[in-house]
């Protein structure tokens, strides 16, 4: 009997030890898991960028044309949680698409910075005439700034910032992954 009882102890012990490494190991592992998977892309990448692209609206009627920047995120190479730091998505949008639905020219801030600079007179002498000519290249443009952040494989968070003539409005949009299709919250 006394043997059963030392033996039935040593199995609990056991059994606990084991309970503890795996302890031990989930914490170990779980970040580097973690952060292993938060850079792939998420679900349906491309039907979240049709999703994304037919969630953009336009809060300023008056302007004429809508000019889209995709900026790059940015890091702090200081960062203390390297695990914790936002993993973007950068959508694919339909120009097109966008431009149909709003009724408004669609063009890349860039191509249209570019169409700018060489409508520049080559001739021109006066700074102040050049500076001014330069700064009005916006006016009634409604500028949008798309950034997208993969919370999860089946959640994402949008920043979108839209400018016009000095006015600014941002909306924070969340899209999640049900019934194999991006829904927007």
């Amino acid at each position: 009997m006394d043997l059963v009882v030392r033996y039935s102890a040593v199995l609990r012990y056991k059994k606990m030890g084991i309970g503890v490494l795996a302890l031990i190991a989930c914490y170990v592992c779980y970040p580097k898991v973690k952060n292993h998977y938060r850079h792939l892309p998420p679900l349906a990448s491309d039907q979240l960028s049709i999703a994304i692209t037919n969630s953009i609206t336009n809060p300023f009627y008056q302007a004429d044309t809508m000019l889209i920047q995709m900026p790059m995120w940015e890091y702090c190479g200081n960062d203390e949680h390297p695990e914790e730091r936002i993993f973007p998505f950068y959508p694919k949008l339909s120009y097109e698409s966008i431009s149909l639905r709003l009724h408004l020219p669609i063009m890349s801030s860039s191509e249209f910075d570019c169409m700018k600079r060489n409508q520049i007179p080559k001739d021109i002498t006066n700074i102040d005439s050049l500076s001014q000519m330069w700064e009005s290249r916006y006016t009634n443009k409604v500028k949008i700034s798309i950034l997208a952040e993969k919370l999860s494989f089946d959640k994402v968070k949008t920043y979108e910032t839209y400018e016009w003539n000095g006015q600014k409005a941002s909306v924070e949009k969340y899209f999640n992954y049900e019934d194999k299709h991006w829904v927007l919250e």
